[in-house]
């Protein structure tokens, strides 16, 4: 009895070790300033079908975040199979969470994100739930793993990773990073 009491008392442990890490690998941050500027799509995922073949059509993409008055604004520069696709979105910011909007009507897209920590400060995860309004297969997540260069050194990758392992999704694309779309370029 006292065997059973014991392995019992153990799996508890492991089963409490083992959610910790994935808790604190998807930890949001602390303070939003910390996101402002530019960054890097260095790698992303997503478990909607929709948005998966959108991010493998990336040949490269950054963002600016920047304040303008009492707003936050990211501006997104796409290059999507050569051609460069801008986007500008008002970031609703709240403790743990970034609320945006994409289009209207049929195409609007609604977006519920959170900056995630990472071990150094000129890495970010950007994980979102996604709601394709009036849409089949409307809804899920993605995430994007955000550095301040263009280069993606393997601990990064192997730390995201795990990070998208934690989040339930798979298929990790690595955009090339190749003729990145200018600040200005229409």
């Amino acid at each position: 009895m006292l065997l059973v009491v014991f392995l019992f008392a153990l799996t508890l442990r492991f089963e409490r070790t083992e959610a910790l890490p994935c808790e604190k690998l998807l930890e949001p941050v602390d303070d939003h300033s910390e996101v402002r500027g530019k960054w890097f799509n260095l790698a992303t995922t997503s478990n909607n079908e929709v948005f998966q073949g959108f991010m493998n059509r990336s040949l490269g993409s950054w963002k600016d975040i920047t304040e303008d008055g009492n707003e936050t604004v990211m501006i997104r520069h796409d290059n999507l199979n050569g051609q460069c696709v801008y986007r500008v979105a008002r970031l609703t910011v709240s403790k743990n969470q970034v609320i945006y909007n994409f289009g209207k009507g049929q195409s609007k897209v609604q977006y519920t994100c959170k900056f995630i920590k990472t071990k150094k400060e000129s890495v970010l995860g950007f994980l979102c739930d996604i709601d394709l309004f009036l849409q089949e297969n409307s809804v899920g997540q993605f995430f994007i793993l955000l550095g301040r260069t263009e280069h993606l050194s393997n601990k990064d990758k192997k730390h995201f990773e795990k990070m998208v392992e934690c989040a339930g999704m798979t298929n990790i694309h690595y955009p090339p990073n190749e003729d990145m779309c200018g600040e200005d370029e229409e």
